[in-house]
């Protein structure tokens, strides 16, 4: 009802596998050259960097099941559940990145700035899903909450990849892409 297209199985597992994919990229982007120095600035900001892949590594993986979970057999149950988790995984996410606030670089305040944004789309997708949930009565019904919440996953992956974006715009000192380079979390985030 909202313009959202309606999401088949296959799709909604693509979701958010293509949302890591378009993560692995930006981090490439970002960490495309140079190394760094082994100031306390640099490990702070390593450590930053560190913590965001960590949690969008465990985001990701949870989307990934969640939409497993949802279209093996998708039931008002099912959905119920998903929703539930999605809830859960979302605001854990969220909550994980809004507290590391901005790394310690020159564009420490657009990244916090960017991640806010994120923060704030990531909830108005997950309260979407959620009353879709709430309103689904019927297979019709349930088909529907499942194309708001497949849109709401793409609007989150989106709202992610520019929260990215604005990461490699405020690397004006190529902090960030030391920090990228040097962190466990990233690399393996890359594989």
């Amino acid at each position: 009802p909202d313009g959202r297209s309606r999401i088949g199985s296959s799709a909604m597992r693509r979701v958010p596998t293509a949302a890591l994919v378009l993560v692995v990229a930006s981090l490439a982007l970002v960490s495309t050259g140079c190394g760094g120095d082994d100031s306390s600035e640099t490990a702070s900001t390593t450590e930053w960097a560190d913590a965001l892949c960590a949690a969008i590594t465990t985001w990701t993986n949870e989307l990934q099941q969640i939409g497993t979970d949802i279209t093996s057999s998708p039931t008002a149950e099912t959905l119920e559940q998903g929703a539930e988790d999605l809830d859960t995984a979302t605001t854990a996410f969220v909550d994980e990145v809004e507290g590391l606030g901005g790394p310690e670089t020159e564009g420490g305040d657009d990244i916090e700035e960017a991640v806010q944004q994120f923060a704030d789309t990531a909830e108005e997708e997950k309260a979407e899903v959620q009353e879709a949930v709430d309103d689904a009565e019927g297979a019709t019904g349930i088909a529907g909450a499942l194309g708001v919440a497949g849109g709401s996953i793409q609007a989150m992956g989106g709202a992610l990849q520019t929260m990215l974006q604005a990461l490699e715009d405020a690397d004006g000192g190529g902090e960030l892409e030391t920090a990228f380079e040097q962190a466990a979390s990233c690399q393996q985030l890359g594989q």
